[in-house]
């Protein structure tokens, strides 16, 4: 079992390269990461695929995060099916 710094150290290193992706500390996506990854931290149990929506960025993140040994795993993948639900809410009111 990873201990609380170990823990810690994981996230900070994950949450900086989302930042370097571009994704502001301000984004719901990025909110909604630091959050599971907040709980994970001091809870017991595995982040398994857990599916996080960067959608002004057109982008979904899958984030597992593991109680043992095992590195952590965060894949943003690009899906035009959400950039082109963002692209419609600016394109209507009272965005426009």
């Amino acid at each position: 079992m990873k201990g609380r710094d170990q823990k810690v150290a994981e996230v900070v290193d994950l949450l900086k390269k989302l930042a370097k992706a571009g994704i502001p500390t301000t984004d719901s996506g990025y909110y909604q990461t630091k959050k599971l990854m907040d709980a994970w931290i001091v809870g017991d149990k595995d982040i398994i695929d857990e599916k996080i929506e960067f959608m002004r960025y057109g982008r979904v993140g899958h984030l597992s995060m593991f109680q043992d040994d095992k590195n952590p795993i965060f894949v943003l993948k690009a899906t035009d099916e959400l950039k082109e639900q963002f692209d419609e809410k600016i394109d209507s009111p009272p965005y426009k």
